[in-house]
């Protein structure tokens, strides 16, 4: 497998997160209030992790 077929799961499914977080907080409210909340805070969190560990290197 060539690295460029590894690079893409991690991109697609950071999208399929923020698309699902964007999703419950306009179309629903209680319980899907928490989940966009949840799932568009890891792509944050991610980019956030991955510039640190790029400025320690």
């Amino acid at each position: 497998m060539s690295r460029d077929v590894r690079v893409w799961p991690m991109p697609v499914l950071l999208g399929c997160v923020s698309t699902l977080g964007l999703a419950s907080a306009l179309l629903a409210d209680g319980w899907a209030d928490a989940v966009s909340w949840i799932t568009l805070t890891v792509p944050v969190l991610v980019i956030f992790w991955y510039s640190l560990k790029r400025s320690t290197d």
